[in-house]
């Protein structure tokens, strides 16, 4: 079943009833833009999105939030989108930002996807654990054919583009 996104996924899911809207499968018809909404991370994401080559626009967060990605964990496949990013935070603990996601499952697929914009994230007191990345930040799964041309700026231990691979 795949269900046409003409809104943001998630209200697009919630207001038409979708109770398995983190399994289901979307396909994007348009390019879109959240820069008049603060997103709120979807927990997880195992369901196949495939953005038809559109681009999701004016991604921002909170300024303080301690986790920030389109999704927190993704276990599905998320495909040909282009996103772009803008995220300006403070943080007086240990954080984990990217754009895509915070942290990938073994079973999860990225492709043919890009990430422009910007990421800044500056910090204050004693921090033991920082990411910052363009596009993933624990990546367990695979990611092809993707790259990222997003400026992270932060006082990290971990900072880049691709995040932190682990196998």
């Amino acid at each position: 079943k795949i269900i046409i996104l003409k809104s943001l996924l998630y209200k697009y899911a919630i207001n038409n009833g979708i109770s398995n809207f983190n399994t289901a499968s979307y396909i994007q018809v348009t390019d879109f833009d959240l820069s008049d909404h603060y997103w709120q991370p979807m927990n997880t994401f195992a369901g196949v999105y495939d953005g038809y080559g559109f681009k999701i626009t004016g991604i921002t967060g909170e300024s303080s939030v301690s986790s920030f990605g389109l999704v927190s964990s993704l276990s599905g496949t998320w495909k040909n989108s282009g996103l772009s990013v803008s995220i300006d935070n403070s943080a007086n603990y240990d954080y984990s930002v990217a754009t895509l996601a915070v942290n990938t499952t073994s079973s999860s697929i990225i492709d043919r996807c890009y990430v422009s914009g910007s990421i800044y994230v500056s910090t204050t007191g004693i921090l033991k654990s920082n990411y910052v990345a363009g596009l993933v930040v624990n990546h367990y799964g695979t990611i092809k054919n993707c790259y990222s041309i997003a400026t992270l700026t932060a006082t990290s231990k971990y900072l880049g583009n691709s995040g932190e691979i682990r196998t």
